[in-house]
């Protein structure tokens, strides 16, 4: 397959240059800082960004590099691939960038937690990408990256909290299995294209997962609709934002089939960022 036979449309360009998984990441940051009434400053903000974006391109990069264009059928991998030594590049500077602010901004415990975190993203790569690549019985991706996602959003908080971890582990739980939803649906989405890519997945691993996957959206939003009425204070707010998620997720599942999966990739991400009107609302209020 040619190198420039892939047609991209403008709507599919953040996950092509894998901004969606960053902007998910800052969202639930900012909302569940605000259930944990945490005040976390901008570069922190940034920090993560910088850092889940970094660790996506290392990904994507790895894995278009170590296919030939013709086993290439994704746009977002073909990218990488015709595009790899340029995204080096500024993968480079933006790692210089974001260790400038590590270096600038960060306590010292803030810093050495954070190498802990960064080594697990290492060996998360190392693993999936070439160790344990065929292994049968690895940890699934998607529970590795719903975890990874988890970690990142609430590492400045833990470190920021003095007491009660109650609600940022409630908060938690509910971001990282609301991220497994949409990493399985997505794994059920591209199963024959991981297969031709010879990638692994949830989907091709455990035949069970395709039924899980499919039932899943809707079942955890009805357990979040009836956590709503137990809990008090602002985590209604983020389990609302859960709730909208899923649901959005259950219906890109049902169009899935008439518009595709390329569609239903992008709009699976842009169904996580529904903590956005929330944030728009404190920031106009300046809250």
């Amino acid at each position: 397959m040619a190198l420039g036979s892939f047609k991209t449309t403008w709507w599919q360009w953040p996950t092509i240059l894998s901004l969606d998984a960053p902007l998910v990441a800052w969202t639930w940051q900012i909302m569940i800082s605000r259930v944990c009434d945490v005040n976390l400053d901008s570069p922190r903000q940034l920090i993560l960004g910088i850092s889940i974006w970094l660790a996506y391109i290392t990904d994507r990069w790895i894995e278009a590099y170590r296919l030939r264009p013709d086993q290439i059928h994704t746009n977002r991998l073909m990218f990488y691939h015709k595009h790899k030594w340029i995204t080096a590049v500024v993968w480079v500077l933006f790692f210089s960038y974001d260790l400038l602010l590590a270096f600038h901004n960060l306590y010292r415990n803030e810093f050495i937690y954070g190498l802990y975190l960064f080594t697990a993203v290492v060996l998360y790569l190392l693993s999936h990408q070439w160790l344990h690549r065929n292994f049968k019985w690895r940890l699934p991706k998607e529970v590795c990256v719903a975890l990874i996602l988890g970690a990142g959003v609430g590492f400045f908080i833990a470190l920021a909290l003095k007491s009660d971890f109650s609600l940022l582990g409630i908060s938690l739980s509910l971001f990282v299995l609301l991220c497994f939803t949409n990493c399985i649906l997505i794994s059920i989405w591209e199963k024959d294209v991981d297969t031709l890519q010879g990638q692994d997945s949830l989907a091709r691993q455990f035949k069970f997962t395709e039924k899980l996957g499919k039932k899943l959206p809707f079942t955890y939003a009805l357990i979040t609709a009836l956590l709503y009425f137990i809990v008090d204070g602002l985590i209604k707010n983020l389990i609302v934002c859960v709730f909208i998620s899923l649901l959005s997720l259950f219906f890109i599942d049902l169009l899935e089939p008439k518009y595709g999966r390329s569609w239903a990739r992008v709009f699976a991400d842009v169904a996580l960022l529904t903590p956005l009107p929330f944030i728009v609302y404190w920031y106009l209020l300046g809250l």
